[in-house]
């Protein structure tokens, strides 16, 4: 019975990026999830659905076109959840684009001088692993792999207190 409730108890992320920036999720309002490539990476895909309580998944190919929450071009796609704005960039023309547009850019390449808040690029996937994205209202929360398992040595990224210290005290 527990286990049947926890989805109603605990906030479901609104977004899932995968380790590598190249598969992503999306909720829709209407429940179903959008992943970017539903043949691509299936094992990753059915942990997000599982998550959920497994909700309906959708390729991002097959959304019609007149879908306003999230659309998709050969350019890469764009997903409005209130009055947030994430831009998924495929195209080096599209990243320059959505960088002067949206709120949170995930891009699977490194990003510089973009003038959106967040910025899930190339090394931060490195550095944190896989994200989730999660809305409350105006509230944004971003959570990666990495901080969720801590730092041990085996992690990629790992770092001494020490090191820690000192990096932090040059900023």
């Amino acid at each position: 019975m527990i286990g049947m409730a926890y989805p109603l108890y605990v906030a479901m992320p609104d977004m899932f990026i995968a380790p590598d920036g190249k598969e992503w999720a999306a909720r829709l309002d209407d429940g179903r999830l959008v992943v970017s490539n539903l043949d691509h990476d299936t094992f990753t895909t059915d942990q997000w659905q599982q998550r959920l309580g497994m909700v309906p998944t959708l390729d991002s190919l097959e959304l019609p076109p007149d879908n306003q929450q999230l659309r998709c071009n050969n350019d890469g796609c764009v997903y409005h959840h209130g009055a947030h704005t994430i831009a998924m960039p495929i195209t080096e023309p599209a990243l320059l684009e959505d960088c002067q547009h949206a709120d949170i850019i995930i891009a699977h390449v490194a990003v510089r001088d973009c003038a959106a808040t967040i910025i899930i690029d190339e090394q931060a996937l490195w550095m944190k692993g896989a994200h989730t994205i999660s809305f409350d209202g105006d509230n944004v929360r971003v959570q990666s792999a990495r901080s969720e398992r801590g730092l041990r040595p085996w992690s990629v990224g790992w770092k001494t207190r020490a090191q820690q210290e000192k990096e932090e005290g040059e900023e």
